[in-house]
């Protein structure tokens, strides 16, 4: 659980930066949260953390990675020290930064923000609901797909769990996000069918329907029909290139053959 919190925020490739954090933390704090975690991430994974959990960090390096300043970076690490996110001790000879996440710390910061922001977006999500059912009863459309997917008396949070998700507070975050449709439970089976017990996963696939202008289910079926004769084309292709490629190994055998007669031939003679 502790780690968790910590991979969240790690920033390998990339700036994370954590909205809920931004406004308790300031934007330059919660950069600079990221790049620790990055860095914890790859002191841990090679077993380089000390037997408190303490690791090592440049000035040089976190302004490489950020572009915050040294004295923007002890500004904001005087801000999280303040707030006990994390420790900083001056460690061997000489003296070098060594710092820590306080992971509890962390989790109870983001368990506070989240959980306002929890009931918010479930109370939004009520009124999604609602407006949804009256939108269904008003216009009694006869759709069957729809009805095999959307159950009027489970919300998205329910559907997911009944699919087998476990939530926590941060995927209430991106899920808010959704709408709640037959598109976005296609996406949910989707995701369940390939073993992908992912919130990240799902809203990847959201995302790329948004990019193709993806808007119904028939649309993202369609897709996938597409995608699956590409797949068996390519599939068929590769195939018949192994076909002409034994041929062309059978042909090069039939001719050693013949020369191998023909100079038997013409040694006999």
């Amino acid at each position: 659980m502790e780690d968790s919190i910590i991979n969240l925020l790690a920033s390998e490739n990339y700036i994370v930066v954590n909205r809920s954090l931004i406004k308790e933390l300031g934007l330059k704090e919660a950069i600079i949260l990221g790049e620790l975690a990055s860095e914890y991430n790859y002191y841990k994974k090679n077993d380089l953390l000390d037997e408190e959990g303490y690791f090592y960090s440049t000035i040089e390096n976190v302004q490489e990675n950020t572009s915050l300043s040294s004295y923007e970076q002890k500004k904001c690490l005087d801000n999280l020290l303040e707030r006990n996110i994390i420790t900083v001790i001056l460690k061997g000879i000489p003296a070098k930064r060594h710092i820590k996440i306080n992971s509890i710390n962390l989790i109870n910061l983001f368990a506070n923000n989240l959980e306002t922001s929890f009931q918010k977006i479930k109370k939004l999500d009520s009124k999604k609901l609602e407006t949804k059912n009256n939108n269904i009863n008003n216009n009694n459309k006869n759709n069957n797909i729809s009805s095999s997917l959307i159950d009027n008396n489970i919300d998205i949070y329910s559907y997911l769990q009944q699919n087998g998700f476990v939530l926590n507070p941060i995927h209430y975050e991106v899920i808010s996000k959704w709408e709640d449709s037959d598109l976005t439970r296609y996406a949910i089976q989707k995701a369940v069918l390939n073993g992908k017990y992912n919130i990240n996963y799902i809203d990847k696939i959201i995302y790329n329907w948004e990019k193709q202008n993806i808007k119904t289910l028939e649309q993202a079926k369609a897709l996938d029909d597409e995608y699956e004769k590409a797949k068996e084309f390519k599939e068929k292709q590769k195939n018949e290139k192994r076909m002409t490629s034994g041929e062309r190994m059978n042909q090069y055998f039939d001719e050693l053959e013949e020369e191998e007669r023909r100079k038997n031939g013409d040694k006999s003679s």
